[in-house]
């Protein structure tokens, strides 16, 4: 992507989070974020120039996406989980709902002295 698209939708986020954080929120700007995150020692982003252009092009590193895929996967894993407990839940809820007496009389009394 175009370094100067890429930050100026930067810039509309930063934008938006320094309306709700506060002016003093991430206080660079978006082109400075890109080129921090493409500088070697980050290395979260690739700096290139396309052949017969002078403007810069910006694309993810493969271990960036690598952690991006790692950090999607454990979203999904979380809410397969999730579904499975809810899912438990109900199951004992219903048990509870089905198994349970509704005389409080009945339900007090040992199991060896119901009718």
């Amino acid at each position: 992507m175009a370094a100067s698209d890429l930050a100026e939708a930067l810039e509309d986020e930063l934008y938006a989070l320094r309306q709700r954080l506060g002016d003093d929120a991430f206080p660079k700007s978006g082109l400075s974020y890109l080129n921090d995150w493409a500088a070697p020692d980050k290395g979260w982003l690739r700096k290139f120039y396309r052949s017969g252009t002078d403007e810069a092009q910006l694309d993810l590193t493969p271990a960036t996406e690598k952690a991006i895929a790692w950090l999607t996967q454990l979203s999904e894993r979380q809410f397969v989980g999730t579904e499975s407990r809810l899912l438990t839940l109900f199951d004992l809820l219903k048990q509870m709902s089905e198994g349970s007496e509704a005389d409080p009389a009945t339900a007090i009394l040992p199991a060896d002295t119901h009718p």
